[in-house]
């Protein structure tokens, strides 16, 4: 994949679904600008709901994006499980927690694995 300069890229199985890629994460190599449009759903899912809190400052350095569930339904507990996976993708690529931005796709009502 040809990515513009400054940007990686990584993809991965992370167990959710079956063996297939269910994981991807783009990073910047510095902060850059950002800008989102989200759902204006009374009941967007707990990715929507901290990526609307960390584009707050038009910022960010990472995208990650978890395919084969949406952890959409999941109660504080799915909240929970979306922080805990940007804070491992903040703490990997060494940057702020507000710099990275969730996106979820797939099965409603399941917990992350």
């Amino acid at each position: 994949m040809q990515l513009p300069q400054g940007f990686g890229a990584y993809v991965a199985n992370i167990g959710i679904k079956d063996a297939s890629h269910d994981f991807t994460l783009v990073v910047a190599e510095e902060v850059c600008a950002a800008a989102g449009v989200f759902t204006q759903s009374r009941f967007a899912g707990p990715s929507i709901v901290l990526s609307r809190e960390n584009i707050a400052s038009n910022q960010a350095r990472a995208v990650v994006v978890i395919s084969k569930n949406s952890n959409v339904a999941t109660g504080d507990e799915g909240l929970n499980n979306a922080r805990e996976v940007v804070a491992g993708v903040a703490k990997a690529i060494g940057c702020d927690t507000k710099h990275v931005l969730i996106a979820s796709t797939g099965v409603i009502g399941r917990q992350y694995p």
